[in-house]
């Protein structure tokens, strides 16, 4: 996913089928972790992530931080403290599970169930174009980029 410097994004959720549940985990790597989990802010932890049913939610607005707020997902900020996203890896599992399991899923399937990952990196326009062929997006409004605020 081509992003500009001082660039945040946040995630939308919806289910193609309104019928299946989902449960959804989501590991962030950024500079200097292996891998913090999205909705705890904590290292991530294959064995036993943490996991949102979709609904009831419906957004992911950055990487939680110890006081509640929210770190932005951005790929290169001017706000020296902001970790800086290398790419988000996404593990979803259909029907009802308890919110902050889905460990068989990583590890095993379980019979009877659809289960998705993926991963998404963040790169600069250059290596976008460079790696797709693609011409990138126009970047934002410089003046509209992430200045390093929290989310509250």
């Amino acid at each position: 996913m081509p992003l500009a410097d001082d660039e945040a994004f946040w995630i939308g959720l919806t289910r193609c089928d309104p019928s299946i549940e989902v449960s959804l985990a989501l590991r962030v790597d950024i500079d200097g972790h292996r891998g913090v989990d999205a909705f705890t802010g904590e290292t991530w932890n294959a064995r036993e992530p943490f996991a949102v049913l979709v609904p009831p939610v419906r957004e992911i607005d950055g990487i939680r931080r110890t006081d509640d707020s929210r770190w932005v997902f951005a790929r290169a900020s001017g706000a020296v403290s902001a970790p800086k996203c290398r790419a988000l890896g996404f593990a979803a599992l259909s029907g009802r599970r308890a919110p902050n399991d889905i460990s068989d899923f990583l590890g095993q399937r379980a019979p009877n169930r659809i289960g998705a990952a993926a991963t998404v990196r963040l790169v600069d326009h250059a290596e976008f174009q460079h790696r797709t062929h693609l011409a990138p997006p126009s970047p934002l409004d410089p003046n509209m980029g992430y200045k390093g605020w929290r989310l509250p």
